[in-house]
């Protein structure tokens, strides 16, 4: 049988198997190429082209989600009963299919409840751009960007921060437990050195009051998100030690002159100033993408209504009441002018729902309503936009009612949200037994609820959790020693959501205990003897709770403290530290290395292998990140590397060096591969190179065992020039290093010039060079990413320190004691350092003159950007710039074709692509030239990659 009828009689098997039941509840359903590749073991590649051949001939359905899908068409058309058209063979989602009339609802449904940015109101309107931006900053690979949200304030731009990190989580490479550090730089903004030991961390002694050692927030923040909020408040020097961190991903404590702590943390910063007129340039070179969140005058007044009728909802949610609001006063709340934006119109509808509570409790009423005898006296005018908006409400009479939900969510909405109808109730009770009339009560409560108010948004803009605004604030101080305290005892890090839990909580004993109220009694009073030594701490972090709040706290605490500790220390991963030598297996796919791991770990029943996947989107340097942070994490010294695919090897080289650990690598790994490696390393008393000995010397083995190759000096040196564009470009860098160095350049290096895509993966690169060769650096436009091979960007060739970094590829041995040799050296450095402006770099690589073409693509690139509404960087800017130019050239001279494959997920832009195309009119009238969509598309990849 032929291999397209094989792959097709299995895509017919495995769609048999879908039921309609399948259909309706899953929108996505199908098999990938990988999915049939492991039946047939066909390589994927193949399989991949012959599922598309058999789309194109109308045997199969194709869904392009991620991973595509396919499903066979006869089986799909029987199950539903109907043929499908053929502008139904390649889909984005089955619901096309199954329900073109619901289409829409459902796919906008699921986005509303997958997106976290959904959340937000105006996500589809007012925030559209905002959220756009975030989605980028966040998923621009490989860490993301970094983040200045900017805005007046009460705009909602803490929520906003929020969200990104639960983006992240949902969309990106991001765990559930990735950290969400909060920090307000106003609270400390009269104390810059106390500023910088908050951020920093300091050693002991660093500096008075410094009685223990402190990592700091960013520490805290590593891998994941640090957000400041009032980042102006940081002083130049704070910035210049933050621009620091961000620019080289390392810190140093204050206080501590040893060796620097490596960090990678994603900057999300907020701040009501300009940032040009408030930060350092130094420091905004570091901030990526700037979000300007608008005010709430920008927003929509269909936008500002959902607000209010969401806050009121909330307030009936915590009253469990009917509230009811006339015409008047939603009117009111669209049109007055609301100073603190978001922030001011939750509080004042708040505080207009807390002075309508108290006719409910006074009066006796069943629900509360607000009328115009909570509003200001600020006269309002006649809006035509107003009265059209609050025309399409359902109203009842002169009002709009909003009903709490059931019950459990009302409990749920009491606990964790700012009760204050609590408060007005004591307060009504206690005057009402002090014989205070109604107005008087009326009078007092109200000023007290202004006060009260008062403090909330104050409070509220300063924590980035409503749940514990309300906390006093001294008391929040000595919750947060308590939390520092815990954090050391069970030497481990808590999450933002378990330490808000743990505020919430010690500040509902220390209340509880002084209103004399008796604390839950816990049901295993056995935890003290199936924990003793989590018991012992918990005694130590109870009796310390009691000292520091000058309180007599029951033994019943311990318990709860106990089980607690227990919970936080065993969810520390299992660092098997008995054991120094483990498998780690590395195959690309979403699931398919941590899935055979599984297996045999499993067969087994002992963790022995560990598996990486590696995501077909995921780049190999972010493989190797995670390679070594888990080898790291479980203190491994011995590492047996399985991979399925022979360019993955090399992996093993560069964990060998930056670690010191010994690694032996195996390719082309399986399933039965991974059990018969497992078995040995468990049940043999052989180590490492034994083990490898015995495995290259079974016939299943034969070949795959790789042994470190370290025998450079036989093999010749390969400089590789590279540009998108072609070759074209890639020889003009090649001539210039040629002519820099002139015939001072190693024998056994040979410079070549590869075009971009042929070389843009570690496979690729791998075919294209000889196996007598070795690739000792690459220089070009776009950095291919892969580790242990030093790159070079054409920013970087024509910088300061360009030279430098080319000289240390070529390794150049600067200790030769001959000095024409070391002058001839120094001349080159002096001919880099003056070729560093623009016009002379463009003017080497191009016959067009420079000061013309420049300006004229400039002007392009500004069109293009204040259309766009980007803000893009000088090196995207110079980048861009020595493309085009380079581009015209090419079409002047040559009249070449383009060879540029435009990536799947660009062609959608065609908004974007026409506004370059339009921007480069007057360039191709003046120069005679036409730009296809190959090359418009490439500007665009240019601008944003």
């Amino acid at each position: 049988m032929k291999r397209d009828e094989i792959i097709y009689k299995i895509l017919k098997e495995m769609s048999i198997e879908i039921t309609l039941e399948d259909l309706d509840n899953t929108l996505n359903i199908g098999f990938s190429a990988e999915d049939i590749s492991g039946k047939t073991n066909i390589p994927r590649n193949i399989v991949s082209q012959e599922l598309n051949i058999l789309n194109k001939t109308g045997r199969a359905i194709k869904i392009k989600s991620r991973p595509v899908l396919f499903i066979e068409i006869n089986v799909l058309e029987n199950l539903l009963g109907k043929k499908i058209e053929r502008e139904l063979f390649e889909i984005k989602s089955m619901a096309e299919i199954i329900d073109r009339d619901r289409r829409t609802k459902i796919v906008s449904t699921k986005a509303a409840k997958d997106n976290p940015f959904h959340k937000l109101i105006g996500y589809n309107e007012s925030l559209s751009i905002q959220i756009k931006q975030a989605e980028s900053a966040v998923m621009y690979p490989p860490n993301g960007l970094h983040v200045l949200l900017t805005g007046p304030s009460g705009v909602g731009k803490t929520y906003f921060a929020q969200l990104m990190h639960e983006y992240a989580i949902k969309e990106g490479d991001f765990s559930e437990n990735t950290p969400f550090i909060y920090f307000n730089c106003s609270e400390y903004s009269n104390n810059p050195e106390l500023l910088s030991a908050q951020l920093f961390g300091y050693k002991k002694g660093a500096f008075t009051g410094a009685s223990d050692s402190s990592d700091g927030l960013i520490l805290k923040a590593n891998s994941g998100f640090l957000f400041l909020d009032e980042i102006h408040r940081l002083s130049n020097e704070g910035q210049e030690k933050l621009f620091s961190v961000l620019d080289k991903g390392k810190l140093r404590k204050l206080g501590d002159s040893g060796k620097e702590t490596e960090v990678n943390i994603r900057l999300i910063g907020a701040t009501t100033s300009d940032p040009n007129n408030t930060f350092l340039k130094t420091f905004l070179r570091r901030i990526h993408v700037i979000i300007s969140i608008p005010s709430l005058s920008e927003r929509t007044l269909e936008e500002r209504l959902e607000m209010v009728l969401k806050f009121l909802k909330s307030e009936s949610v915590k009253t469990n009441l009917i509230i009811k609001i006339d015409y008047a006063s939603l009117y009111y709340l669209l049109h007055y002018k609301c100073e603190g934006n978001i922030g001011q119109l939750k509080n004042d509808l708040q505080f207009m729902c807390a002075q309508a509570y108290l006719d409910v409790i006074m009066k006796d009423k069943d629900c509360i309503v607000i009328s115009n005898a909570y509003l200001s006296l600020e006269k309002t005018n006649q809006d035509i936009k107003i009265e059209k908006v609050l025309s399409k409400l359902d109203w009842d009479s002169d009002f709009i009612q909003i009903k709490p939900f059931g019950s459990d969510k009302i409990e749920n909405a009491k606990k964790l949200q700012e009760n204050f109808y609590e408060v007005i109730e004591a307060e009504y009770s206690e005057l009402n037994k002090r014989n205070f009339s109604y107005e008087d009560s009326k009078k007092i409560i109200t000023t007290k609820l202004k006060r009260l108010f008062n403090q909330m948004f104050i409070m509220s803009k300063q924590k980035n959790d409503d749940s514990i605004s309300l906390i006093p604030k001294q008391i929040m101080y000595k919750i947060q020693k308590v939390v520092i305290m815990i954090e050391k005892v069970i030497e481990t890090s808590l999450n933002d959501s378990v330490i808000n839990g743990l505020y919430l909580h010690i500040y509902s004993i220390i209340s509880n205990i002084k209103k004399g109220k008796s604390l839950t009694a816990y049901d295993s009073i056995d935890v003290k003897y199936e924990y003793p030594a989590e018991y012992v701490k918990a005694e130590g972090i109870r009796k310390y709770i009691a000292d520091i709040f000058n309180i007599d706290l029951p033994e019943n605490e311990s318990m709860f403290l106990t089980l607690f500790i227990n919970a936080a220390i065993n969810s520390k991963p299992n660092l098997l530290k008995d054991k120094k030598l483990a498998i780690f297996l590395i195959a690309h796919g979403e699931t398919t290395a941590t899935s055979m791991a599984e297996f045999a770990n499993k067969v087994f029943e002992s963790k022995v292998v560990y598996g990486i996947n590696m995501p077909f989107d995921q780049s190999v340097t972010r493989t190797l990140e995670i390679l070594i942070e888990q080898i790291k994490l479980y203190g491994f010294k011995e590492i047996i590397l399985m991979v399925d695919m022979g360019s993955l090897v090399y992996l093993g080289n560069i964990i060998e060096k930056e670690l010191g650990v010994k690694i032996v690598a195996i390719q082309n790994v399986t399933t039965l591969i991974v059990l018969e490696v497992a078995k040995n390393v468990l049940f043999t008393e052989l180590n490492m190179e034994q083990i490898c000995d015995k495995l290259s010397g079974e016939e299943l083995l034969k070949n795959i065992v790789v042994k470190n190759d370290s025998a450079f000096e036989n093999k010749e040196r390969i400089i590789i020039t590279s540009c998108i564009t072609g070759t074209g470009t890639s020889d003009k860098i090649k001539k210039l290093i040629q002519d820099t160095f002139n015939n001072i350049l190693p024998k056994d290096i040979r410079i070549i010039t590869k075009d971009y895509h042929s070389i843009d993966t570690a496979d690729k690169l791998q075919k294209e060079i000889n196996r007598n060769q070795i690739v000792i650096g690459i220089v070009g436009t776009f950095n291919i990413n892969i580790p242990n091979i030093p790159f070079i960007s054409l920013e970087e060739l024509f910088s300061e320190d360009g030279i430098e970094k080319l000289m240390e590829i070529i390794n150049i041995d600067k200790n030769i004691e001959d000095l024409n040799y070391l002058n001839a050296i120094e001349d080159i450095s002096k001919k880099f350092i003056k070729s560093i402006t623009l016009q002379s770099i463009i003017d080497y690589l191009t016959i067009l003159n420079p000061e013309k073409i420049i300006s004229e693509i400039e002007e392009s690139l500004e069109q293009i950007c204040d259309t766009l509404s980007l803000t893009i960087s000088k090196q995207k800017r110079l980048r861009f710039l020595i493309h085009s130019c380079c581009m015209v050239e090419r079409l002047m001279t040559s009249k070449s074709e383009f060879e540029y494959q435009i990536p799947e997920e660009y062609r959608g832009k065609i908004t974007e692509v026409c506004v370059i195309k339009e921007s480069f009119n007057t360039i191709q009238k003046i120069y005679n030239i036409e730009l296809i969509d190959r090359e418009l598309y490439c500007l665009y990849e240019l601008i944003i990659k």
